[in-house]
């Protein structure tokens, strides 16, 4: 595997790799069905992730980040509100397991969990290009959490992880996808 400066982009390289070798061809694209990973995000500079994934994107980074802007925008959002309404409502704090969002987007399920020290985002993606799409997924999915443990202070020191499962990991074969 080659070992890259960013977090984001060696796992994603990483998972390219896996679906080269074990993937299935299916229609225009190369994929693994039901794959999962997590990353701990509590160290990485995502301001920094984001330079690695915008010179390794190119031209490429600005058009996927501006098409998915609003996805990420409607998901922090949906999360945040539902951490108010739970509080609202059931009268709960933070630490519960209804702090959960749906979408018919890629990625469909987003559910947030805190226990003691550990923040975690849990997320299912239906889909994902992990060659074109994911790196920019995940640096969101990283500053969603971040922005839901900065609303909402733990008074002590968190491991934070996004843990995702995807329903078809897979890229595009040559001339699959236009």
């Amino acid at each position: 595997m080659i070992i890259l400066p960013s977090e984001i982009l060696s796992v994603c390289s990483g998972l390219i790799e896996e679906i080269n070798t074990e993937g299935e061809v299916y229609k225009t694209t190369k994929e693994i069905l039901g794959l999962g990973f997590y990353i701990h995000i509590e160290e990485l500079d995502l301001d920094q992730e984001e330079l690695f994934i915008r010179n390794y994107y190119g031209e490429r980074y600005e058009r996927r980040a501006e098409e998915e802007k609003f996805h990420y925008e409607q998901l922090k959002y949906s999360l945040l509100h539902k951490v108010k309404e739970v509080q609202y409502f059931f009268n709960q704090n933070i630490e519960n397991r209804k702090i959960i969002v749906f979408s018919n987007d890629c990625i469909s399920l987003a559910q947030y969990l805190r226990r003691k020290d550990l923040s975690i985002l849990m997320v299912y993606m239906r889909s994902s290009d992990v060659k074109d799409l994911l790196p920019i997924d995940l640096l969101n999915l990283a500053r969603i959490l971040k922005a839901i443990n900065k609303e909402y202070p733990a008074g002590v020191e968190l491991i934070e992880i996004v843990d995702v499962t995807i329903g078809s990991a897979h890229y595009y074969l040559k001339g699959g996808r236009v």
